[in-house]
């Protein structure tokens, strides 16, 4: 009798945990709209004909940040990171819910970000590559995020 209810609730877990697997349901809840932010370490800058060049010492998204959508995309509308202002690229990223402490990744043009979600903020770092006035420019640092609403 031990047996029987033994594996039936061992039957019952595991088909509750292939359901959620099935239906690509985070186990978290991480949907929202969240704040977006990056702060370049060690900002670079040389002055050249046309004004000052480098790396920004800070950037984000152009509107209302971010949103992460129940299946764990992440949408955005277009970063700013680019020296003089310019747009890097439209934000598009994931994050991974099966994985403690759950993961994202993302990208907006020359930015590659990553980096961890835990209980509602965003945290990670950041690289950005670029060619100005023909010399190779590499910007690093960190990002932040918090819910902002959902």
């Amino acid at each position: 009798m031990f047996n029987i209810a033994t594996s039936s609730a061992v039957f019952l877990t595991l088909s509750i945990a292939f359901i959620a697997e099935a239906a690509d349901c985070p186990l978290v809840n991480i949907a929202g709209t969240y704040s977006f932010d990056l702060r370049t370490e060690k900002a670079s800058s040389w002055y050249g004909v046309d004004g000052n060049y480098g790396c920004r010492k800070t950037g984000g998204t152009e509107f209302e940040g971010i949103k992460i959508n129940p299946d764990g995309t992440m949408v955005g509308s277009t970063v700013i990171m680019s020296p003089g202002g310019r747009k890097s690229g439209i934000f598009g990223g994931r994050i991974e819910s099966d994985n403690k402490p759950v993961q994202w990744e993302a990208s907006a043009g020359d930015i590659e970000m990553k980096g961890t979600w835990v209980k509602g903020q965003l945290s990670g770092e950041f690289v950005q590559r670029f060619i100005e006035q023909r010399k190779e420019v590499e910007c690093r640092g960190k990002v932040s995020g918090f819910k902002a609403g959902k």
